[in-house]
């Protein structure tokens, strides 16, 4: 196995990615009643595998944290959504800014019709793809050979809404403040972190991220600690009777994880750690 190990995240048949560094993960393998081929299963060893309904693809993390003994950075991605190391030329930024402040006029004007804007590589051929995925390899066995480097995120994508709170609240303002309470009983220490990110208008999005072991560790301990205490506090406050009968509650889980992931990338970079990012290119979609 290599020093580096990104889980790729498959609830269906889709093409595999498979490498010395990409790991293909079947999520939701307890619940499922079909096999991915060319994929291990998120039931093995200590797993949350029936959670995925709820969790998405933190069920693949979870399972990484604690059945991955070998890897000294571990990441996880999506079959649809993977890292790719092209930086943007400054012709590209000023672009991807002009597109941003475009949305956010519509999304002013006419609120909710704007788009959100990222730095991505969309759909590449298969030839294009293979280029940028080794590039991208050879790069981040570089970069991760020192071990100074804490962890990778995703270069953040920009609402057309004035926060990130407000994108979010979408789901209910209810479940944005619960994940604020807990953090400020349990976490005080990322409490700054969080509000940080929620009033922002952009944040490293879709749990996407690299993480030396050590903070891989810390990061997965913050986030299903959090999850866990939020599933309580929804059964505690009655918002819904079973979590995995009532459809509502279906994915919010994951939706948390995002921002739980934005402020935990947020709180290294305070803490003044290596933070690097990343872009990233969509295949298959």
């Amino acid at each position: 196995m290599s020093d580096v190990t990104v889980y790729v995240a498959y609830h269906k048949n889709a093409p595999i990615v498979h490498s010395s560094i990409y790991r293909p993960i079947h999520v939701g393998k307890a619940l499922s009643v079909s096999d991915i081929e060319g994929t291990i299963g998120d039931n093995t060893g200590e797993n949350i595998s029936t959670k995925n309904p709820l969790y998405c693809e933190m069920t693949a993390a979870y399972w990484a944290w604690k059945n991955d003994k070998d890897s000294r950075y571990i990441g996880l991605c999506h079959y649809r959504r993977l890292f790719c190391a092209r930086k943007p030329n400054i012709f590209r930024k000023l672009k991807l800014r002009l597109n941003c402040l475009k949305e956010k006029l519509r999304g002013f004007i006419r609120p909710g019709s704007g788009n959100s804007i990222c730095d991505l590589v969309s759909n590449p051929s298969a030839e294009r793809f293979e280029e940028l995925r080794k590039d991208f390899e050879r790069k981040i066995e570089k970069w991760t050979a020192s071990g100074r480097v804490a962890a990778f995120g995703v270069k953040p994508v920009c609402f057309a809404s004035r926060s990130v709170k407000m994108r979010f609240d979408i789901l209910g303002e209810y479940h944005t403040q619960v994940i604020e309470d807990i953090l400020e009983q349990k976490y005080p220490q990322m409490l700054d972190d969080y509000k940080k990110v929620m009033l922002s208008d952009r944040m490293s999005y879709a749990n996407m991220s690299i993480m030396r072991r050590d903070v891989f560790d810390r990061y997965c301990s913050m986030v299903f600690d959090v999850l866990g205490a939020y599933e309580s506090r929804v059964l505690q406050d009655r918002w819904c009777s079973d979590l995995y009968v009532d459809r509502c509650f279906s994915r919010l889980p994951g939706y948390m994880a995002e921002l739980l992931t934005a402020t935990f990338l947020e709180h290294l970079k305070r803490s003044n750690e290596s933070v690097k990012e990343l872009t990233v290119v969509t295949y298959g979609v």
